[in-house]
């Protein structure tokens, strides 16, 4: 009888075992980074932005997201926020790029912002942060934070 009990326990332990190791838990979070950041033309007494973030997905598994809420830090320039709330997939150990629009009151000057270019490729230094809303039962968010370079790209008046 023993034996059986104890037979049982390590059977329903390496169900649970199994079932976590195949949930998105134990997915390592995707990587975010900003790879393009656009200044467009003023609307309106504001200054919208085009934001392409890369999502990389390090998992051999693909990962389905609800949304992205982000804020941008643009060195000591200023900061953007935004959402992106179309659903995106990320496919294994793959990338996706998203993109929007966003408007700031937060950012410095234009003259001041390209001031802070740095180096012959007119990068600015960020830090990226937000949440991933994974497309998951139970729905899960995952935090996120990175430092780089973007380079900034400025679109002519229309």
């Amino acid at each position: 009888m023993r034996t059986t009990i104890a037979l049982l326990g390590l059977c329903v332990a390496g169900l649970v075992t199994a079932g976590c190791a195949g949930s998105p838990r134990g997915q390592a979070a995707p990587e975010v980074y900003v790879s393009m950041l656009r200044l467009l033309p003023e609307e309106n007494g504001r200054r919208p932005f085009g934001v392409t973030l890369l999502l990389r997905n390090p998992n051999p598994d693909p990962v389905e997201l609800r949304s992205v809420d982000f804020s941008i830090r643009l060195g000591p320039a200023g900061f953007l926020e935004g959402s992106i709330a179309a659903p995106a997939a990320l496919p294994p150990l793959g990338d996706a790029r998203l993109q929007t629009t966003v408007s700031s009151e937060f950012v410095a000057s234009v003259s001041n912002l390209i001031s802070f270019l740095q180096g012959p490729r007119n990068a600015l230094p960020y830090t990226v942060e937000g949440t991933m809303r994974m497309d998951t039962r139970p729905p899960r968010d995952l935090r996120f934070e990175r430092e780089g370079e973007v380079p900034l790209a400025i679109s002519a008046a229309p």
